[in-house]
């Protein structure tokens, strides 16, 4: 059975952003300025320079993130009304509960017990 996979891109989140944080010290002034250059930043400067720059970068598009809410994309379908799911019947409407369901005596614990007479 064969499965079309389809590639999913989505904004990162704040969360996902933090616990995807690179380090980018190990890696070659090559490969920053090569990071750079595919992210349109400016690839002057030292090393130092561009881990900076790439983490303002990163810094900047996660406060985007946070102030930008999601578009929401229009519904295919139109919106089922307020307390309606889509396939699933209505329940039906609650009977009403009978009248001695609401009647309780509940003994009175500050008197002391009656005693059974004994005939003797």
């Amino acid at each position: 059975m064969l499965r079309a996979v389809t590639r999913v891109t989505s904004r990162r989140s704040f969360v996902s952003s933090v616990l995807l944080t690179r380090t980018w010290e190990n890696d070659s002034v090559a490969e920053l300025r090569k990071e750079l250059k595919s992210r349109g930043l400016p690839v002057s400067g030292n090393k130092a320079h561009l881990i900076l720059r790439i983490q303002e970068h990163d810094n900047a598009r996660t406060l985007n993130a946070l102030r930008d809410p999601p578009v929401a994309r229009p519904l295919s379908t139109p919106a089922a009304p307020a307390g309606v799911a889509p396939g699933i019947p209505p329940a039906p409407p609650p009977r009403p509960a009978p009248q001695d369901f609401f009647t309780v005596a509940l003994p009175d614990l500050w008197l002391p017990i009656p005693e059974t007479p004994v005939q003797i």
